[in-house]
């Protein structure tokens, strides 16, 4: 595992884009082509992406008719949850952290070292009241919504396009089947947890979000990002990549840009990236698919310490994931 500059596959494939193609996010004409290939699943199909020479924002250059061809019934986000003793435990320790009200510097170690903890921290700081409303936009099979209502929040839900049905819980809606022009009602916090770079429409999404909040409400967006360094690194073959699953991978200029047309005002903005941006990308350059599980590079992986990597990244802001809090302009 070496570090080099761009990689030679993605450098290669850069080219000018041809005349007629502006930028989703801020209109500008100018920019290059990348292509992007499936690599979850391994099936190799290429897809071309234009990179704004303005916002940085990569996006897919043809969005494909039928999106849904490639979230299967068996893709992991859309599996059903299950309330196993495993995640009993987990909503257990979940719950005991984030009712700490003042952080003790043991607790502050923790979540400094574990980026897991940091998103519960932040997310129990906005919503404080326990009988916040929450909606999950992009909710895949509920994991993130059960997991919420198992730690007290109750009047926690979600929305997901790509599920078969309607996903009950206890006779409760535990996730609407739909997208979020289907959602009514007003919302405490609304979450875009890895979901906004799957939808076709940036500005409408975040636009419909905003009209849903509640007075004081906010939404909550973690994307990956371009830009730092393990896009740098591994280009076409960074783990977030995801042809063509994700149609915008942003960089944090676009996001701001997007969230300003939409209405919105950036309260804050963290980096939250893992290991995972070295592990995958690894796993991508050596021709294996994500579906084949790191087992097999493990040992190589601890060797590497690429989550102490990660952690710094995050620090210097060069990670390749963020969580961005937003509020509406009123």
């Amino acid at each position: 595992m070496t570090d080099s500059a761009m990689d030679t596959t993605f450098a290669s494939a850069a080219a000018d884009i041809p005349g007629g193609f502006a930028c989703r996010i801020c209109g500008c004409e100018s920019g290059q082509k990348v292509i992007g290939r499936e690599q979850f699943f391994g099936t190799g199909e290429e897809f071309e992406y234009f990179e704004c020479g303005e916002c940085g924002c990569v996006q897919i250059v043809d969005i494909p008719n039928d999106l849904s061809a490639y979230y299967p019934r068996d893709y992991y986000s859309l599996v059903a949850p299950e309330r196993n003793a495993r995640r009993r435990i987990k909503a257990f320790v979940i719950r005991v952290v984030i009712d700490v009200t003042s952080l003790t510097p043991i607790l502050q170690l923790i979540r400094s070292r574990s980026t897991g903890i940091a998103f519960w921290v932040r997310l129990q700081a906005l919503c404080r009241d326990k009988r916040a409303r929450i909606l999950d936009v992009g909710a895949g099979g509920g994991d993130f919504v059960q997991m919420l209502r198992m730690i007290g929040f109750d009047s926690a839900s979600g929305v997901e396009p790509h599920l078969a049905e309607d996903r009950l819980e206890g006779g409760r809606m535990l996730v609407r089947k739909g997208d979020l022009s289907s959602i009514e009602g007003e919302w405490d916090l609304i979450c875009f947890n890895d979901v906004l770079e799957h939808l076709a429409d940036q500005e409408g999404t975040l636009s419909q979000a905003r009209r849903l909040l509640a007075q004081g409400g906010r939404i909550l967006v973690r994307v990956p990002v371009v830009g730092g360094e393990a896009w740098r690194l591994y280009g076409q073959h960074w783990a977030g990549f995801d042809a063509p699953r994700h149609l915008y991978l942003h960089s944090r200029r676009s996001l701001e840009v997007v969230a300003e047309q939409a209405g919105l005002t950036v309260e804050s903005l963290e980096y939250d990236s893992t290991a995972f941006q070295f592990e995958g990308s690894e796993m991508i350059r050596a021709g294996l698919p994500l579906t084949a599980g790191r087992e097999t590079m493990a040992e190589a992986f601890r060797q590497a310490g690429f989550a102490k990597r990660a952690r710094a990244l995050n620090r210097s802001g060069e990670g390749d994931h963020l969580a961005m809090v937003l509020r509406a302009n009123r």
